[in-house]
This record gives structure tokens, C-alpha cells and sequence, in this order.
């Protein structure tokens, strides 16, 4: 209804009244009439501007839109001021498991933590929870992050073995070879995997060292072809081959070291080769490279040893002392006095004897050495009186590879 119409009604009515009344005393009257027709008019105003039960709908899910779209936040009743601290925890939820997988991911060391930054990812969630809606755990694999990509300590040493196994496949052992002994160097290798190393690489060397074969871009072998008046002590010596002679007959499977002819191709091993030996593990590792430029050594092969009773065996570098490699040796006992003549089968350092010479620290250390043993059940136990023990076959061959003056043995734990 309009105003004028109410006002039409109101005033008509007001009028017929006061001319009834005039008659009979007239002020009053007229004031009672005005103040009718005041509230009349007020409550008219009232009754058109009050808003209905739909205007009222309206608004409360306008607010509801507001909120959701985070551009207003109206006052909250007690249901909504529970709900929102559920909706943040949902977010600090939802931002956790990448920064766990970072923890775990990390490399090893000191693990850092870090907190739960909104990666894109993250941020591209953060509206669907805000509106209410919690991720389903399909929902969360779909906007949290993939798992990270920092290398793993060991995924670098098995790529570099993989690699060294296409090598091989390759037929070529000494990039196969390399690859190997990158691995092998490697802090992140474990234990298992360096045993696995040492036994595909002993493999290889004894194509690559101990056979007539030489391979193109071997830096350790080379050929050579025999002059007339020529020995094999000779042309060691004369070619700067840093290991005795009897290598190069064993290398070329030669019966006889003097059964050489003019014009012969023989492979010579270069070397000097080195020795690591491991107390802990019982076992001497032979390496081939420049003599105290350890991180160019380049792994040979493995022997187990037997070592020192009480832990008598010391810990330091040493070298092969000169004049010291002998065959066949005279030995007698420091504790007992007892002599041991030259190839007596009982003598108990066996056929050969490597002296060392003790290093920088250890240079104090003296009368140590490397030799054989006739006693095999010592190897791998600490029963010599503080030398290194090795099988007698293994021995032999350790003699060939070290030379006096040059060759490196370091003793660790």
C-alpha cells in the first residue's frame, strides 16, 4: 500500500470525528486527533521497511559467500569459531609429509629440518580448504608435491656400477674398470657395495693385468717387442717396469723367464702397485697408481691375510725397505732363538719375505714384514708376532707387484 492512500484513509476518518465533537468542546479534541494520526503515519513507516524471512536468508548466505572467498570475515557465531581452528590444522596437515620427505630424502648428515613452506602446489589446495572442504587422500596425492628429487647416497654408486656393467657388455674392461673404481672410491658406497665392487673388478684385472692381452687406452699395460740380447730382468729394468721381472713371465705365461726371442711381443705391466691392509677386515687390497697419490689408485685385487697376535700388528705407512725381498729366506726366531735355513719346509714365514720400512709416524717401527706361512689355518686370525701372514700362492704374487723403494703399504684398522 502506497503512503498517500494511507494518509487519505487516516485524514477522512479524523475529519467526521471532529465535527461531531466541535459542538461540544473542541481543543481537546483536536489534539487527541494529531496525535492519532502521528502514530498511525510512524507505524505505517515501521511496518513497509522491515525486512521479511527471505531478505534475512539472503544476507546470512552472503556472508557465508564473503567468507568463503576470504574477502570479509563477519562476526562468527560459538559453531563457526569451532570449526575454523579444524580447517588450519587441516592446512598444517596437508603441508607436513613434503617436509618429511625431505628429512628423509636428505642426504645423510646433519638432517636439517625445514618447515612447512607452501610450495605452488600447496597454495593451489589452500582455497578448497578454506571453503571447508577437506582433501580425501586421493584429493591430497593430487596437490601435494612428488617425491623429492635430491640423489640418495647410494643411487650416485649404483649408477656408476650400471655404468660399469654396459661397459663390459661393451667389451670395454678398462672404461668398465674405471667406472668401477670411481664407485668403489666413492664416501657414499656402503660396505656391501664395495665388496661387490672388489670382486667385479678382481674379475676384470685378471684380464687386464694378468693376461698376454693388452687393450687399447690401458694406462697401466703396454707392449713391447724383445731385442736381440734381451732378458726379461733387462727389459724390466731398462723400460722403468716398477715390479720384478717374474710379472712380466707370469703376465705372458711363460714357462721359462729366459725363453725369450728377438722379435717376441711381450706385455709389460707398468705398475708400482700398493697395498692397503685392513686389520678389522683381515685383508690386504693391491692397487695400482702413482706412489702417495692415493686418490689415483686404481684397485688390483683382494687377499686375506693373518695378522699379528694381542693386536700386535701396527697401524701407519710403510714402504718396502730395499734390499729386503728375498726367496727362499733364512729366518730365525726373535723369541726362541730357533734358526730356520733356506728352503726348509719348516720354517715358518715360508718362501718369501717382503721387509718394510716404516713412514712419518711410523718410522719408529722395525723388523715388520710381509711373508708367507705354513700354517694356512693362521690366515684370517691373529696369530704371527705382529707381521702380515699370507697364503703361500698369494705371497708369491704380492712379491711380483711390490717393489723396494717405491711401493706403499699402509696398515689401517
Amino acid at each position: 500500500m502506497s503512503l498517500p492512500s494511507q494518509g487519505g484513509i487516516g485524514f477522512g476518518g479524523a475529519t467526521r470525528g471532529r465535527s461531531r465533537r466541535g459542538r461540544g468542546g473542541g481543543g481537546g479534541g483536536r489534539k487527541l486527533i494529531a496525535a492519532i494520526v502521528v502514530i498511525a503515519i510512524g507505524g505505517g513507516l515501521v511496518w513497509a521497511f522491515k525486512p521479511g524471512p527471505e531478505a534475512s536468508q539472503a544476507d546470512e548466505s552472503t556472508a557465508g559467500a564473503e567468507l568463503t572467498r576470504g574477502e570479509t570475515k563477519p562476526a562468527t557465531s560459538m559453531a563457526t569459531a569451532r570449526s575454523e581452528p579444524a580447517q588450519a590444522e587441516s592446512r598444517i596437515v596437508s603441508a607436513a609429509p613434503p617436509a618429511q620427505r625431505e628429512q628423509i630424502e636428505q642426504p645423510q648428515g646433519r638432517s636439517v629440518a625445514t618447515p612447512p613452506t607452501q610450495s605452488p602446489a600447496t597454495q593451489q589446495a589452500e582455497p578448497r580448504q578454506r571453503s571447508g572442504v577437506l582433501a580425501t587422500p586421493t584429493q591430497t596425492e593430487s596437490v601435494t608435491p612428488g617425491p623429492s628429487t635430491v640423489v640418495s647416497p647410494s643411487a650416485a654408486v649404483a649408477t656408476l656400477m650400471q655404468r660399469a656393467e654396459q661397459a663390459v657388455k661393451a667389451n670395454d674392461p678398462v672404461a668398465a674398470r674405471e667406472l668401477y673404481n670411481q664407485a668403489l672410491m666413492s664416501e657414499r658406497a656402503s660396505a656391501s657395495d664395495r665388496a661387490t665392487i672388489r670382486s667385479q673388478m678382481q674379475a676384470l684385472n685378471e684380464d687386464l693385468i694378468f693376461s698376454p692381452r693388452v687393450y687399447p687406452g690401458d694406462p697401466f699395460s703396454t707392449v713391447y717387442e724383445v731385442q736381440g740380447g734381451d732378458s726379461l730382468a733387462k727389459i724390466a729394468q731398462r723400460e722403468g717396469v716398477a715390479t720384478e721381472y717374474l710379472l712380466i713371465q707370469r703376465v705372458n705365461r711363460m714357462s721359462n723367464p729366459n725363453n725369450s726371442y728377438k722379435g717376441q711381443k711381450l706385455k709389460l705391466v707398468r705398475g708400482p702397485f700398493h697395498a692397503v691392509v685392513s686389520k678389522t677386515a683381515f685383508r690386504m687390497d693391491v692397487y695400482v697408481g702413482p706412489p702417495g697419490e692415493t686418490d689415483q689408485w686404481v684397485f688390483v685385487r683382494s687377499f686375506p691375510v693373518g695378522l699379528g697376535e694381542y693386536d700386535g700388528t701396527p697401524v701407519g705407512a710403510f714402504t718396502v725397505r730395499r734390499h729386503s725381498k728375498l726367496i727362499d729366506p733364512f729366518w730365525r726366531n726373535p723369541r726362541t732363538g730357533e734358526e730356520f735355513a733356506a728352503s726348509d719346509p719348516e720354517n715358518p714365514i715360508g718362501d718369501h719375505w717382503i721387509g718394510l720400512r716404516g713412514l712419518g709416524q711410523a718410522e719408529t717401527y722395525s723388523g715388520y714384514g710381509i711373508h708367507g706361512t705354513i700354517d694356512p689355518g693362521s690366515i684370517g686370525k691373529e696369530m704371527s708376532m705382529g707381521c702380515v701372514r699370507m697364503l703361500p700362492d698369494d705371497v708369491a704374487l704380492v712379491y711380483e707387484l711390490l717393489t723396494e723403494d717405491i711401493s706403499q703399504v699402509h696398515i689401517v684398522e
